[in-house]
């Protein structure tokens, strides 16, 4: 199915709130849908405005994302899997909640202001984004990559809000977390640079960090409850 240059809601409404496979929804406004429950499946998104979308309960499945405007959309108890890449997008002031992300990327978008809640990213390559500002509470991050080239002007997640997180086997590179306010988190046998300036409080290091890596105070108000999450974690 092609679906261009659209933007009345109610034959959007009747072209795509359903299960989509192979796909291309080109130059359309989507502004404001809410779009529930569905499945979509190899297909494509490009030029489009998403503007305050709320996705619930859907499946990404090898989706592309391109060059569209996400501003304020929200993705809520989704899951978001097998190569589904989000490549220049405007995720301004976006609202990720519950959402699983699994094999995925996050390439050239701005995510300023998002808010991250609850979610679990697990393999996932976030590459020259920009999250300044951004809230991202009790999140589990396993297996993931986090660069920042320089290339472009992108900061990662600079002078953002990272409180309750978890990040287990990560790497980090071109300083990703700069500036962060970083609360009571745990960083499990990760590798790379981190960052060279961060505010920390309550988080702790294990495995191969080391204080050059994360500076900041290595202490948990609860190691016995933090131990056995990181046990369970490990496991998973």
């Amino acid at each position: 199915m092609y679906v261009s240059n659209l933007s009345n809601l109610e034959i959007l409404q009747d072209r795509i709130c359903c299960d989509l496979r192979e796909a291309q929804i080109s130059s359309c406004s989507l502004d404001t849908m809410e779009i529930n429950g569905f499945n979509w499946i190899e297909s494509t998104v490009n030029n489009s405005n998403l503007n305050e979308v709320k996705f619930r309960k859907c499946v990404f499945d090898k989706m592309m994302f391109f060059r569209s405007n996400m501003e304020r959309a929200v993705l809520e108890c989704c899951n978001v899997i097998k190569g589904t890449q989000f490549s220049g997008i405007t995720l301004i002031k976006s609202k990720w909640l519950r959402t699983r992300m699994h094999d995925s990327i996050v390439e050239n978008s701005t995510m300023m202001r998002a808010e991250i809640d609850g979610c679990f990213f697990e393999n996932d390559n976030f590459v020259d984004y920009e999250a300044v500002y951004s809230t991202v509470r009790n999140t589990i991050f396993k297996n993931c990559n986090f660069r920042v080239t320089g290339d472009n002007g992108m900061n990662g997640f600079y002078q953002a809000k990272i409180d309750g997180c978890f990040f287990i086997n990560c790497d980090f590179s071109g300083y990703p977390f700069r500036e962060a306010n970083v609360r009571n988190c745990v960083f499990i046998d990760n590798t790379g640079h981190i960052t060279d300036s961060m505010e920390s409080y309550a988080s702790i290091g294990l495995g191969q960090f080391t204080q050059d890596d994360f500076q900041g105070e290595r202490k948990l108000s609860d190691i016995g409850a933090a131990q056995e999450l990181i046990r369970r974690c490990r496991e998973a």
